[in-house]
């Protein structure tokens, strides 16, 4: 089995100046997670179900001497599986005792960090829809209502949300002008949308700029900056014209550097329940950290050899893809 590899660590006269690369935390998106995720209290169901009403019904007219209209209120779920993900890295007892920066056990602890990445990961194989390099999703799971998450139809074939469209947007550009105007597309199309029983999903309040969360990539960084804060600019693609900028500080972006596609983007609705995915929060065990030493190991005391152990269970699912809009360019 391999081992970790510190031949340079181990020569003669090395200096440990320069010991903290790669020894920093790992940058983790809480923010991005906290809007398009909600978690899910832990169970020790390995597939388990998570079910919700559908949306109520509403009044109808009730003529003078007829009977009432029965309604029934339709049940939805989601299944999420927990999926183990692990770590393993061994090391030779002799290299560490001759590991010349004296802390090769630090480094290793420091490989839990990458644990606090997989959410931000798994999100993104969706906003991607693909699988990664190395895929953290068994499967790009559809929704609810039969297809992936973005999508201009439901399962049925019908106008998703009932709307064409649905939640795909198709963007006008990645100038200035067009994501301006995209923007309060995106807001329409929020204000477009409707539940089973055709009334609004949201109002005003709920998808005011201020409650509208751009999720970009890096490449798009410029351009967004621009419309977050500059007082004048060229609000209009016919126009040479600086205006006031009525977007200047009325909603967020946030740079995901996982997005492959250079030119598209995302609007999530900032909502405190609903949101477009459901996470599965390792819970019970947890995060479950060994150091297999001559003191509990079989191996270790066989083969000279002490490792970290790591592993963890979670899941993730599409659940309410009324939240987030893809801006398609």
């Amino acid at each position: 089995m391999p081992v970790l590899q510190n031949e340079s660590s181990r020569r003669a006269g090395i200096i440990n100046k320069l010991m903290e690369n790669w020894r920093q935390p790992y940058p983790t998106f809480e923010e991005q997670k906290a809007l398009t995720c909600i978690s899910l209290p832990y169970t020790n169901i390995r597939a388990a179900q998570y079910g919700w009403k559908e949306s109520l019904p509403f009044p109808t007219k009730w003529p003078y001497g007829m009977p009432r209209t029965y309604r029934t209120i339709r049940d939805r779920h989601i299944t999420i599986q927990l999926m183990p993900f692990q770590v393993a890295i061994p090391y030779n007892i002799y290299d560490k005792e001759d590991d010349q920066l004296g802390d090769m056990d630090t480094h290793v602890s420091m490989v839990v960090e990458r644990f606090k990445m997989l959410p931000d990961q798994m999100v993104a194989e969706y906003l991607n829809n693909a699988l990664g390099t190395n895929p953290l999703n068994d499967a790009i799971e559809t929704a609810y209502d039969g297809v992936n998450v973005f999508s201009a139809t439901d399962g049925d074939g019908n106008n998703r949300f009932g709307i064409s469209g649905g939640n795909i947007v198709t963007g006008s550009g990645v100038s200035a002008a067009a994501i301006m105007h995209d923007m309060a597309v995106v807001q329409r199309r929020f204000l477009q949308f409707k539940d089973t029983e055709n009334q609004p999903i949201f109002n005003e309040a709920t998808v005011q700029y201020s409650r509208l969360h751009a999720i970009i990539p890096n490449t798009l960084n410029e351009v967004f900056q621009r419309i977050t804060k500059q007082e004048m600019i060229r609000g209009d693609a016919g126009s040479i014209t600086a205006e006031s900028n009525y977007l200047k500080g009325e909603f967020k972006y946030h740079l995901n550097p996982y997005l492959t596609d250079s030119s598209d983007y995302f609007v999530v609705v900032e909502h405190k329940y609903w949101k477009p995915f459901a996470f599965r929060e390792p819970g019970g065990s947890g995060l479950r950290q060994i150091f297999a030493d001559r003191s509990n190991s079989d191996r270790a005391r066989d083969l000279n050899e002490e490792a970290l152990l790591a592993d963890v269970r979670n899941g993730m699912r599409p659940w309410f893809p009324a939240t987030i809009v893809k801006v398609n360019n």
